[in-house]
C-alpha cells in the first residue's frame, strides 16, 4: 500500500480509513477533548478555504506564533493544502524577531495564540506590510483593540466552513493539485549565529523520514504521543505531525509546558521525544 506523500493527502487518507477514530486530544480547563481523524481533516480544509478567501495561494507563506495546540496543526496543514507554506515563530521571540520572520517569509496571514502575541504583531505592524490578517486563537482581552486585521479563530473557522459547505469538489481538487516535491513549510533556525535561516522542507522529505521512524520504532494507531516541545522545531513537527500521519498514533496537547509532568502521568505516552533539559528535570 502506497500512502500519499503530501501531508494533507496523508491526513485525507487517514480520515478516509480511520475517520471516527481519535486523532488528537487536547486538555482545556482540565478536560481532555477529542478530535477524530475526520474532524482533523475537516478543520484543515476549513482553514485552507478561509485562507484562500484571504488571498493565500501557492507559494505564499503563513506565520504561526503560538504554543503547541491543535490549531497549530490545522493551520500548518491548511496552508499546505493550498500549496502555501507555514512559517513557525517561537512564542518567546521579542517583537523585532517576530517582524524579521514575517518579513523574511513575506507572510500574508499571521495566526497568534493570545493577547500577548497579538501585542507583538500590532507593535511591528508598520514594519510588516505584507500581513493583511491576524487570526487569534484565544481573543480574550482584545475587546477594545481597533486593529482592523484582527479576526477571532472561531469566526475565521466558521467562515471557512461556510465557504466550503456544499462544494464537494473543492477538497479533492486541492489534494489532487499538490506536489510532494514542492516546499511544504519553512523551519527557521534559532538565529544564534546571526539572523535566523529558513529551511524549506518538502512533504516527501518529512514523510519519508516519518515512515522510516515508524518502521524502526514500530509505531501504530495504539501509540500515544505528548506534544510539548515547540512546533517551530523540525523534531517536534516529525513527532507531532508526520509520525501520526504515517502510523495513526494519537497526539496529546497538555495545557502548557509547565504541566508536562502531570500530563505525562495522565497520558502515559508510548512514544516520547525529550531533549537533555527535559530528561534532567524528570530525573
Amino acid at each position: 500500500m502506497t500512502l500519499p506523500y503530501t501531508m494533507p493527502g496523508r491526513l485525507a487518507w487517514q480520515a478516509e480509513h480511520r475517520g471516527s477514530a481519535v486523532a488528537l486530544r487536547e486538555k482545556r480547563l482540565g478536560v481532555w477533548e477529542e478530535i477524530t481523524w475526520e474532524g482533523y481533516r475537516n478543520r484543515m480544509a476549513d482553514v485552507a478555504r478561509m485562507l484562500e478567501e484571504l488571498g493565500v495561494g501557492p507559494g505564499d507563506h503563513v506565520g504561526i506564533l503560538s504554543d503547541n495546540r491543535t490549531e497549530w496543526l490545522f493551520c500548518d496543514l491548511g496552508s499546505q493544502l493550498l500549496g502555501a507554506r507555514s512559517a513557525g515563530i517561537y512564542q518567546t521571540n521579542p517583537p523585532k524577531d517576530v517582524a524579521y520572520v514575517l518579513n523574511h517569509a513575506n507572510c500574508k496571514v499571521l495566526f497568534c495564540e493570545d493577547q500577548e502575541q497579538v501585542d507583538k504583531a500590532i507593535e511591528v505592524a508598520d514594519q510588516t506590510p505584507t500581513v493583511s490578517a491576524v487570526v487569534v486563537f484565544d481573543p480574550q482581552g482584545l475587546r477594545h483593540y481597533t486593529d482592523s486585521r484582527l479576526m477571532p479563530w472561531d469566526v475565521f473557522l466558521e467562515k471557512g466552513a461556510a465557504l466550503r459547505d456544499g462544494d464537494v469538489d473543492w477538497l479533492p481538487a486541492r489534494l489532487e493539485a499538490l506536489q510532494s516535491d514542492e516546499p511544504a513549510m519553512v523551519v527557521y533556525t534559532s538565529g544564534t549565529t546571526g539572523q535566523p535561516k529558513g529551511a524549506m522542507l518538502t512533504g516527501q522529505n518529512l514523510l519519508s523520514a516519518a515512515d522510516e521512524l515508524v518502521s524502526i520504532i514500530g509505531s501504530g494507531p495504539d501509540d500515544l504521543i505528548l506534544s510539548y516541545l515547540p512546533l517551530c522545531h523540525v523534531a517536534e513537527k516529525i513527532f507531532s505531525l508526520t509520525i501520526p500521519l504515517s502510523s495513526g498514533a494519537v497526539v496529546h496537547f497538555g495545557e502548557s509546558i509547565y504541566t508536562i509532568q502531570q500530563d505525562l502521568r495522565e497520558v502515559s505516552p508510548t512514544i516520547f521525544l525529550g531533549v537533555p533539559r527535559i530528561w534532567e528535570k524528570i530525573h
